[in-house]
């Protein structure tokens, strides 16, 4: 029988997002969520059931496939690190029925693709990142883990993206450019030239904001 449970682990608009799409991948659905905040107690109808620590402590009792819902990339990051050091969590890629992706693009575990999404032929994603409303990724991009690639964002060929990255709502990178690791580009940035890793790039062109 097709495992349908899941467990998101966050409960805020993030959580929310994975919601909906995994509601239009499928009506027949058991979703239960944890968060920090004890008082939240439900997100869009579906229950939070407990804290990081008690799901730490019973993961073997769960038969549930796991995604990460928190937008924030460190936090997202350090969550993600500790259940993929787990060998009986089942972390699970959530892509929309509502995205386009190529049959030769390469996708890693515990990533969210929002309805929208286009992703070319000969991309490959690392783990646990968003590829989030509307974005485009064109053709031979590498994208790392833990990425956020916000709303609206375009990417044209052979950009690639080093781990822990935030793209801004609208960005837009231009081809056979490099984005460091750990840097920031800001919403609405046109990035003209590679960008240096732990940096923080706005504006159009993009410039390092010191």
């Amino acid at each position: 029988m097709k495992n349908n449970n899941y467990l998101i682990i966050g409960a805020s608009g993030h959580a929310g997002v994975i919601i909906d799409e995994l509601i239009n991948l499928n009506q027949s659905i058991n979703i239960e969520l944890i968060d920090e905040d004890k008082n939240i107690s439900q997100l869009l109808g579906f229950p939070v059931i407990g804290n990081f620590e008690d799901f730490k402590k019973n993961y073997t009792q769960h038969n549930k496939k796991v995604i990460v819902g928190i937008g924030n990339n460190k936090l997202r990051s350090s969550l993600f690190d500790t259940l993929y050091e787990i060998d009986s969590v089942n972390l699970v890629n959530v892509i929309s029925s509502d995205s386009k992706i190529s049959k030769n693009v390469e996708i890693g575990v515990g990533n969210l693709i929002v309805s929208g999404a286009i992703i070319n032929h000969s991309v490959k994603v690392g783990n646990n990142s968003i590829i989030n409303t509307m974005a485009s990724i064109d053709h031979d991009c590498f994208i790392g883990s833990n990425v956020h690639i916000a709303p609206g964002v375009n990417l044209a060929g052979n950009v690639k993206v080093g781990d822990n990255v935030l793209i801004g709502v609208g960005a837009t990178i231009l081809p056979n450019l490099e984005i460091g690791s750990n840097s920031i580009i800001g919403g609405g940035s046109v990035v003209i030239k590679d960008v240096l890793p732990d940096s923080t790039v706005i504006g159009n062109p993009a410039y390092e904001k010191k």
